[in-house]
């Protein structure tokens, strides 16, 4: 797998970089190139089950999704996609036919769903931005099976549908909004994410809770911030959890409807963090703790930068990532162009 990242991958940072930008399929041991505005959807159509698409830094109407399929794009994050710009789509809708199916490094415009009625198992999100919501919607039955969101960052809700197994690690999901992350049940574990939102009651006295409905999780090594009225963090069905390791701006352990262990209360978030700026996600902002050893979680520092995958500088893709670039605009005295591209491999 390292060699078919380091040959096909750099070929592609190249693609990426040309003129005219192509979607690449991994197809059967060939590669096919795919070019103009629907170039994602012909490269889907002409895939088969355990397929690997590259997406290069454009933006994309995505086709609903009823393959098992790998997807890269070149990631989202400013300082990291200068070169290459970034991979956007307008939204996902995934079908069960795309269990096993893997995303990494796309730019989410749209809300991301798994069908109405759709079980669809073992789908991982890994350094994605969601700027809508995300939702892992299935049928009245049964549910959706170990579904993985990793290393990303959600600036909408999260509605985790009953998933069965879910792992939610290492992000960031953060919206002044209520409703952040809800309905998530059956032996999910969430760890080292930072959890920031609003939970209040309104001028009329209705109650707005940031999370509700989960029950049967371990919550571990989070940074959970109510930034408005602490008292709303929590609905009354957040029942037989156990929070271990936390870091919470109060102290929620009087509840006797979760289980609390070694816990961080009454911790002033905006201070623990290097830079944080305010209450909406920005870019600027830097979650590395000021003082890691203050706050240490079961494997490293509690946080986006602890566990046993943390969090990568600049959310790059496990992909070949082009540093920079440099292309001539015309062709010299002996009809040759001048291409300078430098191309990181990366460990994972």
């Amino acid at each position: 797998m390292k060699q078919f990242f380091t040959l096909f991958g750099l070929l592609l940072m190249v693609l990426s970089v040309s003129a005219q930008k192509q979607v690449a399929l991994s197809s059967s041991g060939e590669y096919l190139y795919f070019g103009g505005s629907d170039a994602f959807s012909k490269a889907y159509e002409a895939a088969i089950d355990g397929d690997t698409i590259y997406l290069p830094g454009l933006e994309y109407s995505a086709p609903t999704i009823e393959k098992q399929i790998v997807v890269y794009g070149t990631g989202f994050h400013p300082e990291a996609t200068e070169a290459s710009g970034v991979t956007r789509l307008n939204g996902l809708h995934l079908r069960s036919q795309a269990s096993g199916s893997y995303f990494e490094g796309i730019l989410f415009e749209g809300s991301v769903s798994f069908g109405s009625g759709q079980k669809v198992d073992d789908v991982q999100f890994k350094r994605c931005f969601f700027n809508s919501s995300l939702s892992l919607s299935g049928p009245s039955d049964g549910y959706s099976k170990n579904v993985v969101i990793a290393e990303s960052i959600l600036t909408a809700g999260f509605n985790g549908a009953g998933s069965y197994g879910l792992i939610f690690r290492n992000n960031i999901l953060k919206n002044n909004s209520y409703n952040l992350m809800r309905n998530i049940h059956n032996s999910a574990w969430i760890h080292n994410n930072i959890i920031s939102g609003r939970g209040y009651r309104t001028p009329n006295f209705q109650s707005r809770y940031m999370i509700l409905n989960i029950s049967g999780a371990l919550f571990e090594n989070n940074v959970i911030y109510n930034y408005d009225n602490s008292s709303y963090t929590f609905h009354s069905d957040v029942s037989n959890n156990t929070f271990l390791n936390n870091i919470f701006n109060y102290d929620p352990t009087d509840d006797n409807e979760n289980t609390w262990e070694l816990n961080f209360i009454d911790v002033s978030i905006p201070d623990i963090f290097i830079d944080y700026i305010d209450d909406n996600f920005s870019f600027e902002e830097n979650y590395k703790l000021e003082n890691p050893e203050t706050f240490p979680g079961t494997i490293g520092p509690v946080g986006i930068f602890g566990g046993t995958i943390p969090v990568k500088d600049n959310y790059v893709p496990s992909v070949p990532h082009i540093t920079s670039k440099n292309i001539e605009r015309s062709l010299d005295e002996s009809g040759s162009l001048f291409i300078d591209i430098e191309v990181e491999a990366q460990d994972y």
